[in-house]
């Protein structure tokens, strides 16, 4: 069940790392505290507090609108990263904070600023 949720599993780790969850979660903290300290992963966090399903509800008001926007092609961009820059399966590939780390840096983190930047010239 672990690798269908890989895409989701990165996207909450880099949700959390931003301090994006919602009040939802406070009673989570620790365990958001770890993923920032990498002592769980975003996959453990998806699984123990979100049954697996990433949903608004799990986001802070203010990241719902990029959430809104990018995620769908998020999604995408994230199949095609894996497998033609990270030579991996989608399917069959578990967390890894490697991959994360590449991710966050070449897909989340770009698209969120390119967002902000948007957001200031409105």
């Amino acid at each position: 069940m672990g690798v269908l949720c890989q895409p989701h599993s990165c996207f909450l780790t880099w949700v959390i790392e931003q301090d994006f969850l919602s009040k939802l979660h406070d009673d989570n903290l620790q365990d958001a505290a770890g993923v920032k300290e990498r002592r769980i992963t975003g996959f453990e966090f998806l699984s123990n507090h979100c049954d697996l399903v990433l949903s608004r509800e799990d986001l802070s008001r203010k990241i719902v609108k990029f959430v809104d926007l990018f995620y769908e092609d998020y999604i995408e961009q994230y199949c095609e990263f894996m497998e033609n820059k990270l030579h991996k399966t989608v399917l069959g590939t578990t967390f890894s904070w490697e991959d994360y780390a590449l991710i966050k840096a070449n897909i989340i983190d770009p698209e969120y600023h390119k967002y902000l930047n948007n957001q200031s010239c409105k």
